[in-house]
């Protein structure tokens, strides 16, 4: 009966083996539901889309470069830095909480290898993963991308079968690289720190090819860096680099925690000095600040979060807010229209990363359940000097992981909350 079962999983397996979501969804279940056959799928995709599953040890990089004798440059000491929990409209007060943070550094690898959309650096065998070396209490769930199963001792990556080879090069892969806010934050954020190093400043840099989906993204590239060749990197591609130049990371939020119970208001660190490169790229096309009223919506993406969100862009079109869509504006549109933003408001999205270009004074308001305590963007707005006033959410529909939550709004108090925004309009300092 059970080897019944299995043959016609697996024909089924096979006939999904062209639909990618099915098969990684398939793939996901079964690792959790029947952890041998989760190992036997993994091969089996492996084979399918002509790759391989290779078994990597993780230590830190910091740790590596250490023992190894590898450079290590400090741009930044360990300090303690800052995340701001805004005010939610009817509910609480605004609060500053500081968190101790690693240093923020520039290493120099001999013979590291770039794994593509995924970011991490293999070398001597290991896998180098600071978020690994700093995870005490196991709580980050590293499966994403190409790591398809992990161990206390392990991680099981499905990479291709070939190394590509290159003599200098900048590492900017990373996890997320499609998603605006992980492109812009996580990773541009950090090639001014190599900058700092005139040597460095024409070595060619490593880039997810998935980036070349998004025209924003590529033009948002290009503002950042002016002297790099860029190389695009496939997801689970090799390029082992004889010089290999690595930052590290600048914000310290887990990809994903095992439990969203686990979440914790110190995952919101993120370094000043991110968000002032990203600005500082872009100054060319911010202008300056109006009493413009934008509604950020998310109506046309996969995830719509708030399920009364068209009721509420009523409500603030009523009160003279423009109703916009990021996705229909260029890189450049998208700084000028924040930039001359008085007021910025919309459901908690990567479209909100933008709240970067806007000017010290923007109200900046957002629909989001307290109870997650996610306070990027709100600590964003504090380092730009923007205020920030939150609506909170009641969850609909709860899920593994708050980014697939469904919630909703309560109407009734909408009305008072646009006036708290436009009496913060009218308080700018």
């Amino acid at each position: 009966m059970t080897s019944e079962i299995l043959k016609n999983t697996i024909q089924h397996v096979w006939q999904l083996r062209k639909d990618k979501k099915q098969r990684r969804y398939f793939a996901c279940l079964a690792c959790e539901m029947l952890p041998g056959f989760g190992r036997l799928f993994i091969h089996m995709e492996a084979l399918a889309r002509h790759k391989r599953a290779v078994w990597y040890t993780p230590v830190g990089m910091r740790e590596y470069c250490t023992k190894a004798q590898k450079e290590l440059v400090v741009i930044e000491e360990p300090t303690q830095r800052v995340v701001y929990k805004p005010a939610y409209y009817g509910k609480s007060k605004e609060c500053l909480y500081r968190f101790p943070s690693p240093s923020i550094y520039v290493a120099k690898i001999t013979d590291g290898t770039v794994i593509g959309a995924l970011g991490m650096v293999v070398a001597c065998g290991h896998i180098l993963c600071d978020a690994y070396a700093q995870d005490e209490d196991h709580r980050t769930l590293f499966k994403f991308g190409p790591i398809k199963k992990v161990k206390k001792d392990g991680f099981m990556v499905l990479v291709d079968k070939e190394v590509q080879e290159m003599e200098e090069a900048v590492n900017l892969c990373g996890i997320a690289s499609n998603n605006y806010y992980h492109f812009t934050m996580e990773i541009l954020s950090r090639l001014d720190y190599v900058n700092h190093n005139e040597a460095y400043r024409s070595l060619p840099i490593l880039i997810d090819a998935s980036v070349q989906q998004y025209e924003q993204m590529k033009d948002l590239l290009a503002a950042v860096n002016e002297t790099h060749p860029v190389v695009y990197v496939k997801e689970g591609a090799l390029v082992k680099v004889h010089h290999l130049i690595h930052p590290s990371m600048n914000t310290w939020m887990p990809v994903n925690v095992s439990n969203r119970e686990l979440f914790r208001i110190s995952d919101n660190l993120i370094a000043a000095s991110g968000v002032e490169n990203i600005r500082k790229a872009a100054q060319r096309y911010m202008v300056p600040q109006t009493d413009k009223k934008i509604f950020l919506s998310r109506r046309r993406t996969e995830s719509k979060r708030i399920r009364n969100e068209d009721a509420l862009a009523a409500k603030f079109a009523e009160a003279g807010f423009e109703i916009v869509f990021t996705e229909d504006l260029s890189y450049a549109e998208q700084v000028a229209l924040f930039s001359s933003a008085g007021c910025v408001v919309g459901a908690s999205g990567a479209a909100l990363t933008n709240i970067i270009y806007c000017h010290p004074g923007t109200v900046v308001g957002c629909f989001i359940p307290e109870d997650y305590g996610f306070c990027i963007y709100s600590t964003i707005a504090y380092l730009n000097g923007c205020k920030a006033l939150y609506l909170d959410a009641d969850i609909i529909v709860r899920m593994a992981y708050t980014a697939g939550d469904t919630c909703e709004v309560r109407e009734e108090n909408v009305p008072g909350y646009i006036a708290a925004l436009l009496d913060g309009m009218e308080k700018k300092e």
